[in-house]
């Protein structure tokens, strides 16, 4: 589980790139894409969904 954290860490806060976090973690070629693609469905996912509940917070 550190390891993910670690993963997720480098590469937004540190921009590291994927092939990078492969060699240094001895990641193989398949692990390494579909860390890839689950790294950025995430950063997307989480920036593109809008906030449906916002008069929740609004007060009357």
């Amino acid at each position: 589980m550190d390891v993910i954290a670690e993963i997720r860490r480098r590469f937004h806060v540190d921009k590291e790139i994927i092939t990078s976090l492969s060699s240094t973690f001895n990641l193989s070629r398949p692990t390494s894409v579909n860390i890839s693609r689950r790294l950025k469905s995430l950063f997307i996912s989480v920036k593109t969904t809008p906030i449906r509940s916002w008069a929740l917070f609004t007060s009357s």
